[in-house]
């Protein structure tokens, strides 16, 4: 009886497992114009892109964890660049929270290209701008992002030519450098750092 259950079954070509994998090529496929559309300063483009991708079947389960940690991350930048404060605050929670479970599981996922400390900086602010209630949970952000800070270093921008050293370097990889550079300065550190107690 067993064998006639399973005579016309060809997982290979139409399983499950092709199924999970053409969802997830899908999400990596949005993933990449998002950024994309993220670093041109067209966040009213990405932001629906990275909801896509969080909603999408391929950032679901154990194996879309890596997923759905950069859409969180770019779905929330996104939204503090678009002024809305609350959806960028519960985003970018989500997002520390996936990388969090990601690192205690020992998961591999790909580091944002903006990089983590402009996430943590913008959780503070996002959280910051939704009430005085919210200043001491703010205060906590801003000193995690000041750690975040010490441990990523200076930034290097990446002005040079392409193929300089025999590097080829993206129009992508140079903007986001610029981003993680500004977030990493020496300028936003020390105002910070006198600010928050």
């Amino acid at each position: 009886a067993d064998a006639h259950v399973f005579r016309h079954v060809d997982l290979s070509k139409s399983g499950l497992t092709s199924r999970r994998e053409a969802a997830t090529e899908e999400a990596e496929g949005q993933l990449e114009r998002a950024f994309a559309s993220l670093l041109d300063g067209e966040d009213a483009q990405a932001a629906p892109l990275f909801q896509a991708v969080l909603r999408s079947k391929g950032s679901g389960g154990p194996s879309g964890a890596p997923q759905r940690l950069a859409a969180s991350y770019g779905a929330g930048v996104a939204a503090y660049n678009l002024g809305r404060h609350a959806e960028s605050a519960a985003l970018l929670a989500t997002f520390f929270e996936a990388k969090a479970a990601c690192e205690a599981e020992g998961r591999d996922y790909t580091a944002p290209p903006l990089g983590t400390p402009l996430a943590r900086f913008y959780l503070a602010h996002s959280t910051y701008a939704l009430g005085r209630d919210r200043w001491p949970v703010a205060a906590d952000h801003l000193r995690a992002y000041l750690r975040e800070v010490e441990l990523a270093g200076p930034q290097r921008v990446l002005n040079m030519p392409n193929g300089w050293q025999g590097r080829a370097i993206s129009d992508g990889e140079r903007k986001a450098s610029r981003f993680r550079n500004r977030a990493c300065s020496d300028e936003a550190r020390s105002c910070l750092s006198e600010t928050v107690p």
